[in-house]
């Protein structure tokens, strides 16, 4: 009985505690959050201090309700001080506040996920710079930060050395890296320069300038996963990256096409521009060369080709591409310029 007592109420106590945060902190979500971004952690705790304030109000209502039908036994105070007295009305009040709130969480079987998407000012300037003119949506571009990790570091830091093998992709945001190689007798040649996005490119070497990102071709060539990294990148100055693991990403593309498509489209512009650079006009004849431009735009294709869909921006990329390296097949540069709007 004393049990019953002590318990029954708090289930009220609980249910009305955990249904009004909900509902309250649903609300304050979708009207002061948008308007003030306020994050779900901000908005639930207004929430809380709504349903507390009421809380207050309801105690005297369920405890009289309940109290017609449960009622404690006459106890002395010798009993009332007794430890298993005790025991039994914690214990009580623990299982019926626990059983109240589980019950108040109702309202979150008819509630959808609604919220607004919200970026800082980075991620906001890198989605509209690199990510959005090729039709990545904003959500997309969400779901790559969530597996993603933004990271500063000064310069001198090294980002990958010769001979490590490479498991992350970076896509610098602020700042330069540059990629060395080292020869036997231990003289070192620059290679590439990598460049944020929020810096200008156009005065770079075009030889050595390979857009932003690091690592981003064993992403969309297998082949290159496990091998050694050929050079040693270190950073010149304080900069601001984003990192995946490469494995996850490749999981997380391979299960969802828009993210495939996402990551694709962004990559593949630089892939192009790097791989370009390194090619000398006086070997285009050569039958390997030819064989790795034929490669690389299976590549772009691919990239292309993810969502079904092609962008005009990615069709005259294509054309571009196609026009410039004369050794792609005819068949091939016939695609290109056929690929419907």
């Amino acid at each position: 009985m004393l049990a019953l007592a002590g318990g029954v109420p708090f289930i009220g106590f609980g249910f009305a505690d955990n249904f009004i945060m909900i509902i309250a902190g649903d609300q304050i979500d979708a009207t002061l959050g948008i308007r003030f971004g306020l994050s779900t952690l901000a908005a639930a705790g207004l929430g809380n201090l709504i349903s507390d304030v009421i809380g207050l109000s309801l105690q005297d209502v369920i405890e009289s309700k309940t109290s017609r039908f449960f009622k404690a036994p006459p106890l002395t105070e010798v009993q009332l001080e007794l430890p298993r007295t005790r025991f039994v009305k914690v214990s009580a009040n623990s299982i019926g506040i626990s059983i109240g709130c589980l019950l108040g969480m109702v309202p979150l079987l008819f509630m959808h996920d609604r919220k607004t998407i919200y970026f800082d000012d980075d991620e906001m300037s890198l989605y509209h710079s690199q990510f959005a003119p090729y039709g990545v949506s904003p959500q997309q571009f969400f779901e790559l930060l969530h597996h993603g990790k933004w990271r500063t570091a000064d310069a001198g830091t090294p980002m990958v050395t010769k001979g490590d093998i490479l498991d992350s992709v970076f896509f610098l945001h602020s700042g330069s890296a540059q990629a060395v190689a080292r020869d036997d007798k231990g003289h070192e040649t620059l290679v590439a320069l990598y460049n944020g996005t929020d810096q200008d490119v156009a005065m770079l070497p075009s030889h050595v300038a390979r857009g932003c990102i690091i690592g981003g071709t064993a992403l969309v060539d297998g082949t290159l996963a496990g091998r050694p990294y050929p050079n040693t990148v270190t950073l010149n100055q304080r900069t601001k990256y984003l990192e995946w693991n490469t494995e996850e990403l490749r999981k997380v593309m391979r299960e969802d096409k828009s993210i495939e498509a996402a990551v694709l489209s962004t990559l593949y512009v630089d892939l192009i521009r790097g791989k370009r650079a390194q090619k000398s006009l006086a070997l285009r004849e050569d039958e390997e060369t030819r064989a790795s431009l034929r490669h690389e735009y299976e590549l772009v294709l691919r990239a292309v080709l993810a969502d079904g869909l092609v962008h005009p921006l990615e069709k005259a990329m294509l054309s571009d591409y196609a026009a410039k390296h004369h050794t792609v097949p005819a068949w091939v540069q016939l695609g290109a310029d056929e690929f419907p709007g």
